[in-house]
């Protein structure tokens, strides 16, 4: 039988107790709770919910994705409350109301910290991809280093092994990974103006 835990979407800066309905595409086990209420100790709340408590480093992309989505959407519902919430990261459980209650007790100092520092601020999550990736792969593929090690395999009798193919792929990676840090860079270089 399923373990069912407290699932925690985040801290808010109230003792407000609220219930909040999740479609029912949230719930996986029949012991799971759609609905999404508060813990609270002194002035500081965790947004809970009951839910089976799983290993999501053990889950697929997709599955994920749909789960960070659902992570989200309510965390944006309680901001849509007025509420300023510190996010907690994707699958975090514990095991029950205790341990939750325990971790605000023990983190109320630097909780209530976070909460100043971010009250009224909002986040912006930016996501950047290559529209034009072939291109990206060609423009590597020109690095004077890749050109000659083509270059010297074309020439050798024994012609292109395995390993010589893994090694121009880990010759592209290494080019691309550093593009990518340049543009990350001048992004966040460009950005620090208004963030």
């Amino acid at each position: 039988m399923a373990k069912i835990g407290k699932y925690i979407y985040g801290i808010i800066n109230s003792h407000t107790d609220f219930r909040l309905s999740l479609p029912t595409d949230f719930v996986k086990g029949e012991n799971e709770s759609n609905s999404v209420y508060t813990v609270s100790c002194q002035d500081i709340s965790a947004v809970v919910r009951d839910a089976e408590m799983v290993d999501y480093t053990r889950m697929s992309r997709d599955i994920l994705g749909r789960l960070l989505v659902g992570h989200q959407n309510v965390i944006e519902k309680i901001m849509g409350l007025q509420h300023s919430i510190i996010p907690v990261r994707l699958g975090t459980f514990v095991q029950d109301e205790t341990e939750v209650q325990d971790i605000l007790n023990k983190g109320y100092p630097l909780i209530k910290e976070i909460l100043e520092k971010t009250k009224d601020k909002i986040e912006i999550d930016v996501c950047v991809t290559w529209s034009d990736f072939a291109s990206i792969i060609k423009e590597a593929g020109e690095k004077e280093e890749i050109k000659e090690f083509k270059k010297s395999l074309l020439a050798s009798p024994q012609g292109i092994s395995t390993d010589d193919r893994l090694r121009i792929g880990r010759m592209l990676k290494e080019q691309l990974d550093r593009k990518r840090e340049e543009y990350a860079s001048l992004i966040q270089e460009t950005l620090k103006t208004i963030s």
